[in-house]
């Protein structure tokens, strides 16, 4: 029988070889997975495993080409009908991969990358990750260029390993968004965000005039209400996870006679809508945010301004990080404050 070998890498040490083959073969189930390791249709290092053995950088994963060919998953009468000792045939395999970008969308020059993490300065209303019904997300455009990079390195792609966000940003946040480039640089970030010490610090343009800090502690948890549109929102409730905002006011103004107020928040957890649903529960939502109670903006170019400004890193990290991230404010966020908070300095 005929095999394909796939030779793991560093960013494939330590995992489990089904997770690995299941990457492999994306469009088969679990228990046909374990099905084919039972029939010595996946192998490692050309002898038989076990589903749950863990793989080392420069082991080979051996998987039969029918399975395979053409990305398609073999039917259980396939595999069933296989002999113990199978006759060799000669079955041609080609690996479909996407290395087009489907869109012609750019990204800004990135904020800091190594090969570890990258950081981007995330556009307006382009989503972190896709669906079914989103044609162009950061995720895809990400690992896209990763694939590329690789590519043009001479490098063969990893077995398991592909770039994702390693927090969130809503689809109308922009600012400082951090992928992974690497397992390790993927481990060591989100303990990283788990343990609080990562800062995370935005800016905000909000409804009302906020005079003085203010330091918020409410819990948050998705909404109890069917989603609207597809949108689901967060609530303040006593069942949720604790959400920690400090909001300090940086300068005022006015917009259509109601009184505006940018605010520097600094959160260290990070729920969903966090920022949003604190701002509004405190009575100063986010100035066009209607799903949250925030004034509809007249022909605004954004439908409310929130903009990831700022992430702080422990010195003599692992990853080699800076201390400071920062992103540049949009023109779109400059433009509303010059017009309608003309005195502000940032």
């Amino acid at each position: 029988m005929d095999f394909q070998d796939f030779i793991a890498d560093e960013n494939d040490g330590g995992r489990r070889v089904d997770k690995i083959v299941r990457k492999l073969l994306p469009h088969n189930s679990l228990g046909m997975i374990y099905k084919y390791f039972r029939k010595g249709l996946v192998r490692k290092n050309k002898g038989k495993t076990s589903p749950d053995t863990r793989v080392n950088p420069g082991d080979t994963i051996n998987i039969a080409a029918f399975l395979l060919k053409n990305d398609f998953s073999a039917s259980q009468q396939d595999v069933d009908s296989l002999p113990s000792k199978s006759p060799k045939v000669n079955v041609s395999f080609r690996k479909s991969q996407e290395s087009r970008n489907d869109s012609n969308f750019q990204l800004e020059p990135d904020l800091f990358v190594n090969q570890h993490i990258r950081i981007i300065n995330k556009p307006y209303d382009i989503p972190v990750q896709g669906g079914k019904k989103i044609s162009v997300s950061l995720d895809k455009i990400i690992a896209q260029e990763y694939l590329q990079q690789q590519q043009e390195q001479g490098l063969p792609p990893s077995l398991s390993f592909q770039p994702g966000p390693l927090h969130r940003l809503d689809r109308k946040t922009t600012g400082v968004l951090v992928f992974s480039q690497s397992l390790l640089g993927a481990q060591w970030f989100s303990r990283a965000i788990k343990e609080h010490i990562i800062g995370k610090e935005y800016l905000a343009l909000v409804e009302g005039k906020l005079t003085a800090p203010q330091h918020w502690q409410e819990e948050i948890s998705r909404s109890s209400m069917p989603p609207i549109k597809g949108f689901i929102q967060s609530e303040i409730s006593a069942k949720g996870k604790k959400a920690d905002t400090r909001a300090i006011p940086l300068a005022w103004g006015k917009y259509q006679g109601k009184n505006i107020t940018l605010l520097h928040l600094k959160i260290t957890t990070g729920r969903t809508h966090q920022i949003r649903l604190h701002c509004s529960y405190h009575g100063h939502p986010l100035l066009g945010d209607t799903a949250y109670g925030g004034t509809h903006i007249n022909k605004g170019q954004q439908d409310f301004f929130l903009h990831a400004w700022k992430i702080t890193i422990p010195e003599d990290n692992l990853l080699s990080l800076p201390t400071s991230i920062e992103a540049p404010l949009p023109i779109n966020f400059q433009n509303m404050i010059h017009v309608y908070l003309p005195e502000t300095e940032l």
